[in-house]
């Protein structure tokens, strides 16, 4: 929270006698605050435009990659399943004998 002391931030304020304390000072830095951090946050979730261009070689490359990444991330798994269930397999027959 911002804390204003002193009344110079107002033109003339002194001068004409206005008191300038607590809640009308306090009010308007906060105010102010909260704008520019909305400003902010709206400035950073805003999207701006993607001005690219993805010729086909990229395109197909892309592609090639992430299919290339399913099926290997697939294989993987296939191989660490059957060492788990090989692993599980053997901890069970030695158990039941």
């Amino acid at each position: 929270m911002f804390l204003i002391n002193r009344a110079s931030w107002v033109p003339n304020a002194r001068k004409k006698g206005v008191a300038i304390r607590g809640g009308n000072a306090s009010m308007y830095v906060m105010t102010t605050v909260r704008f520019v951090l909305a400003v902010c946050v709206a400035g950073v979730l805003t999207p701006a435009p993607a001005l690219a261009y993805i010729d086909p070689v990229a395109g197909s490359i892309m592609l090639q990659v992430l299919i290339a990444g399913i099926l290997g991330s697939l294989l993987a798994f296939k191989r660490v399943g059957f060492a788990v269930k090989n692993a599980l397999f053997q901890i069970w027959r030695r158990l039941t004998g």
